[in-house]
């Protein structure tokens, strides 16, 4: 049997205004930092604001209100040589600056995390109004995401018996069919949401 779409409640609060004609960006775009060492690396910090932005239920008026977040962010969450490429690195860096608790789940590539598990830890952030931000270290060939990279998980559905997930990423919902990109993902990865405490 398959489950219901499964989505968060207030995306609008995600929609960052960019001009005067109604275009928005979804969420924070890493491409707003001022230096190319951000633009590159700066998705972990990035995420985490989209995150925070969404958790606080606060709507940025303008892209330069998000690019001040983001840099305060980037602060606690700063990019090493390999970028913020585990949860441990940004969860110490977002408990430094915010007082949270956060559910976690490694997803190993060898042995292989179950599926299911992963789809249930989906529904189970998803179901409580949390969006999930989720490391990917390998893109499973899904031309929508990319790989080393951070991003936002905000739905889940199901497509011909296909879960897909649909995921904010700099300033677009974007979605991958999940099983495909479990199936050929070559690398470790790993979620996270914060939980009520």
């Amino acid at each position: 049997m398959l489950r219901q779409k499964c989505k968060l409640t207030h995306l609008d609060v995600l929609n960052i205004p960019l001009d005067e004609h109604g275009n928005v960006s979804v969420g924070c775009n890493q491409q707003w930092y001022g230096k190319k060492i951000q633009q590159w690396s700066g998705c972990g910090p990035t995420v985490a604001t989209t995150m925070m932005m969404y958790i606080n239920r606060q709507s940025f008026s303008s892209k330069q209100v998000a690019l001040q977040q983001m840099n305060d962010m980037f602060e606690y969450i700063t990019p090493g040589f390999r970028g913020v490429h585990t949860l441990d690195l940004f969860t110490q860096g977002l408990k430094r600056k915010v007082s949270v608790e956060v559910n976690m789940l490694n997803i190993h590539s060898k042995p292989k995390t179950d599926f299911e598990s992963i789809v249930n830890f989906i529904y189970e952030g998803l179901s409580l109004d949390k969006p999930i931000a989720f490391l990917n270290l390998h893109n499973g060939f899904q031309d929508s995401l990319e790989s080393w990279h951070w991003v936002l998980i905000v739905g889940i559905y199901y497509k011909d018996e296909f879960p897909m997930i649909e995921f904010v990423d700099n300033g677009e919902i974007k979605r991958i069919d999940l099983s495909a990109w479990y199936m050929m993902n070559r690398k470790r990865a790993g979620m996270l949401y914060i939980s009520d405490k």
